[in-house]
């Protein structure tokens, strides 16, 4: 089972069609030709997975907070498209500058990559450090302090599951271990890593206007889920691992919560040091090359 969709005819009947088969249908493989063709191809698999219900009503909220930009950006284009048409005719003009359609189609290109890859991952299962400090990638990280900067959460694609499910296998209860196996792609988060951070760096937020340590951790647990929920989003527009994955993810954060937290962002960034320096956040200014060239590849 497959649907296709080509920007050029996008429409709000359009985007619940799409709707409805994502929050039914678990994605298989995503087939973005956006940059050359204009179409986007999703390909199902089985019925989705119910998500935990720990993060059930969070996730949505995301997804809900995404579809009604998707859907004012599609509104907002066909409005303007008319707008100009009338215009042109008006003025009685043969040369109608192309910009302005130009430019409305790569946002919703990109307003449509970020609904999209929302549905690109199955569940999200919160491990102790303990179990997170098993898999094997971070094991040499066990005697240092890097551990609580690089591991409070981890995308799994399914290129990577097999593995990462050998390292927890004797570590994670066995029902947790069958959720995990029924997933294409898998978030892990730890609570316990998130809070040795908050506690470690606290100070480091003071510019941050942060109260205390329980409000820190808040903010910061819903900035690595959402962050790791980022690289499931842009997991088919580049390749996973290129080097500006870590900028992507946070990318995503940033424009999920609005910019609210950019600087709370930054300076996790740089403590984290790596890849994760230099994030592109929205209140950064960046220009909107930029950001289609960087972060969605259009």
């Amino acid at each position: 089972m497959e649907t296709i969709f080509n920007v050029n005819s996008f429409t709000i009947s359009k985007l619940n069609k799409l709707r409805k088969y994502m929050e039914k249908y678990q994605i298989e493989k995503i087939h973005n030709n956006l940059k050359n063709e204009d179409e986007i191809k999703i390909v199902y698999n089985k019925e989705r997975i119910k998500l935990n219900e720990k993060n059930y009503f969070k996730v949505n909220l995301i997804r809900n907070r995404h579809y009604r930009q998707l859907e004012n950006i599609i509104k907002l284009s066909t409005h303007r498209g008319q707008l100009e048409i009338r215009i042109a005719n008006d003025l009685k003009s043969i040369n109608l500058d192309k910009n302005i359609f130009n430019s409305n189609k790569d946002i919703l290109k990109m307003y449509l990559i970020n609904y999209i890859g929302l549905y690109n991952f199955d569940n999200i299962f919160e491990l102790s450090k303990e179990e997170m400090l098993e898999l094997k990638d971070y094991k040499h990280l066990n005697n240092t302090s890097d551990y609580i900067t690089r591991l409070m959460g981890a995308y799994i694609p399914e290129k990577g599951k097999e593995k990462v499910l050998r390292y927890l296998e004797s570590k994670v209860k066995e029902d947790t271990l069958y959720e995990m196996k029924a997933c294409r792609n898998f978030i892990l988060i730890c609570p316990e890593i998130i809070q040795e951070f908050c506690v470690e760096y606290f100070k480091s937020f003071s510019e941050c206007k942060v109260n205390d340590i329980f409000e820190l951790y808040t903010i910061i647990f819903n900035l690595v889920l959402v962050h790791e929920i980022g690289h499931a989003v842009f997991e088919y527009t580049f390749d996973l691992f290129d080097g500006d994955d870590e900028r992507r993810a946070n990318y995503f954060a940033s424009l999920t919560f609005d910019g609210t937290f950019d600087k709370i962002i930054k300076v996790k960034t740089d403590i984290q040091k790596g890849l994760y320096k230099n994030p592109i956040l929205i209140t950064a200014d960046e220009e909107i090359k930029t950001i289609k060239e960087k972060i969605y590849n259009i």
